[in-house]
């Protein structure tokens, strides 16, 4: 959008209005399941609002690599996570974002070990 009072005033509505879903669920079905809705609102906001994303910490990526984490995701979730965070790196690029991305290990698997299910090493 050209009118970026408009675009603020469209974003700050959606935001409010997706705060109030409930998508603790994970249901599966490739175009209703709500990581895929957050990962598109995640890359767009990244690519048409870099003043809001720039700002983005831990607590705003996590809905998007939480499902990852936890094995619950399908074909179209899963591109379209890698094109949020995609778009979130072309951002910390361009902006002189620092941006990092760590796995710590549980106390119980072995440090060396980046795996996440129950593999020898």
């Amino acid at each position: 959008m050209k009118e970026t009072k408009e675009a603020h005033s469209l974003l700050d509505t959606h935001l409010s209005a997706a705060k109030k879903v409930k998508t603790s669920s994970w249901n599966g079905w490739y175009y209703t399941d709500p990581q895929l809705w957050r990962s598109q609102e995640f890359a767009l906001i990244c690519r048409h609002f870099p003043d809001i994303a720039s700002r983005y910490g831990y607590d705003d990526l996590s809905p998007i690599t939480q499902p990852i984490t936890e094995g619950r995701f399908n074909t179209i979730t899963a591109a379209h996570t890698i094109m949020a965070l995609k778009s979130y790196s072309q951002l910390a690029k361009k902006s002189d974002v620092k941006l990092a991305i760590r796995a710590l290990p549980r106390a119980s698997e072995n440090p060396n070990c980046w795996c996440r299910r129950r593999v020898v090493c």
